[in-house]
């Protein structure tokens, strides 16, 4: 190895170690914006509470599942820091003739490749928070038997707070349990809106000891063990119907960003109440100190979704590091590298080397790659490391897109298949934290997502040169990103 190889090498190994420090500050991506103005608002006991949580608390509660998600966790940092980049997983070489994503040889692949078996369903996507927030607003003061509610932040803005004030009133009429997560939840309440609150408007100190304050809400908060986080976001009305996407509870995510979620009817929503029970019996310290959870899992009770005119196959993904789960990795892979005509993505983070190498490979072969990323980034760090990424993919033939804002959206196309949920296109959502995507072939999905997200975002994006990404990015947080 030469000297300048390997220096090369050493300095990655250098800056592997960084981007692993940076996660331990502020575990997501826009946390990293913090550093150093905004972290430092964050007490000092504070930050120490944080890592009790994660690491003590976490052990303490969960002791099989934090025990595996510190193992895997460190297996992959470990990885990291000795070749640079963890693996996405393996798929096996596609010949030339593979199906092409789209139709039912593509999904038989799938299930070859031991994903999960699609269930039957139907999809309305909800497009930015002006849709998705009076909708969810509506069935939850309609619900008559059960709502659960799972997010990665809860914010403590008057949009977090009117939304807490709905679920104590009806947790006085019918049972509701809500699930966040609590290194997200805590991190996002030290950032500000863009907009101003209302005249007057005090925020709660944490949106958790207000939920549960004279109310009978039922509140369960994720302990992050080895700082990973549950990404989730997921809510269940009734045992009849669900929302998941990308949107959290926050005046960002109701009025300021681009964001997709989308209303679940039918069988899969039963698939996605047992997933909320699941995650919410992993954080019962007492059925995990009696292994109830690893004897036996409980199947999620009242939950009876029927069947629905225009029903279509769907099938539930997950990323999930204590259980092995990279479910949504694979087969995103799957698409791209089999895609014969189209590759369009839409996310607001670009950093994972694996799945950047797959759309340069998709380029040369002549598909039309486009990606949307947002023009105005709530991250600073992951707006460079976007625009070192986009560099590299626009001298390869890809098309990328700059939105007009932040968009939030974490949405795929490939040919006649589709995928959307929590998932962005980098390490964390990939390989470590819980995430839920749900993906199908069927014509009526595909075409939805091809109209209301990508031919509308097209007309509204504007194409990003070489020359520009080239200014804004930067090899050496390309590196850092790449770990995140």
């Amino acid at each position: 190895m030469s000297d300048s190889a390997l220096l090369t090498v050493l300095m990655q190994r250098c800056l592997s170690v960084a981007a692993l420090c940076l996660l331990a500050q502020c575990s997501t991506p826009k946390g990293l914006e913090m550093m150093p103005t905004k972290i430092t608002r964050v007490p000092v006991v504070e930050q120490l509470a944080h890592l009790w949580r994660a690491s003590v608390g976490s052990l303490a509660r969960a002791p099989v599942s934090t025990t595996k998600a510190v193992a895997l966790s460190a297996a992959q940092r470990t990885h990291a820091f000795f070749a640079g980049t963890t693996p996405l997983p393996t798929i096996e070489t596609l010949p030339p003739d593979a199906p092409a994503p789209g139709t039912e040889a593509f999904e038989a692949l799938l299930d070859a490749q031991k994903l999960p078996a699609r269930s039957s369903g139907k999809v309305r996507l909800l497009v930015d928070g002006a849709e998705f927030f009076p909708e969810l607003v509506r069935e939850v003061k309609n619900a008559r038997t059960s709502i659960d509610s799972q997010v990665f932040i809860f914010d403590n803005d008057d949009t977090g707070v009117r939304f807490a004030d709905l679920l104590r009133e009806k947790s006085r009429q019918i049972p509701v349990r809500v699930f966040i997560d609590g290194l997200g939840t805590r991190t996002a309440h030290k950032v500000n809106p863009e907009t101003p609150p209302p005249p007057g408007f005090q925020p709660p100190d944490f949106i958790g000891d207000y939920l549960v304050q004279d109310s009978d809400v039922k509140l369960r908060v994720t302990t992050n063990p080895a700082l990973l986080c549950d990404h989730t976001k997921l809510h269940l009305i009734d045992g009849r119907l669900a929302y998941m996407g990308g949107m959290n509870i926050g005046r960002e995510y109701e009025s300021e960003w681009h964001d997709l979620m989308a209303r679940v009817e039918g069988p899969v929503v039963l698939d996605l109440a047992n997933i909320f029970q699941r995650h919410w019996d992993g954080e019962s310290w007492v059925r995990n100190w009696t292994l109830q959870n690893a004897l036996h899992r409980r199947e999620a009770a009242g939950v009876s979704p029927q069947q629905v005119a225009g029903a279509y196959p769907l099938r539930v993904l997950r990323t999930y590091v204590a259980k092995g789960r990279k479910e949504i990795a694979r087969a995103l892979r799957t698409a791209v590298q089999a895609a014969r005509q189209r590759v369009w993505v839409h996310t607001p983070y670009l950093a994972e080397e694996g799945m950047i190498s797959d759309f340069l490979d998709a380029a040369r072969r002549g598909v039309d790659v486009r990606i949307i990323l947002p023009g105005a980034n709530d991250s600073g760090i992951m707006n460079t490391v976007n625009h070192t990424s986009a560099a590299r993919l626009i001298a390869a033939g890809v098309k990328v897109y700059g939105y007009p804002g932040m968009t939030h959206m974490k949405v795929v196309l490939c040919d006649g298949w589709a995928m959307f949920g929590s998932a962005n296109c980098d390490t964390l959502s990939l390989k470590l934290n819980r995430e839920l995507n749900l993906a199908s072939s069927a014509p009526p999905f595909v075409q939805s997502i091809q109209r209301r997200v990508f031919e509308a975002d097209f007309s509204l994006c504007q194409r990003l040169t070489q020359a520009a990404a080239e200014k804004k990015g930067s090899t050496l947080m390309g590196v850092i990103g790449n770990q995140l």
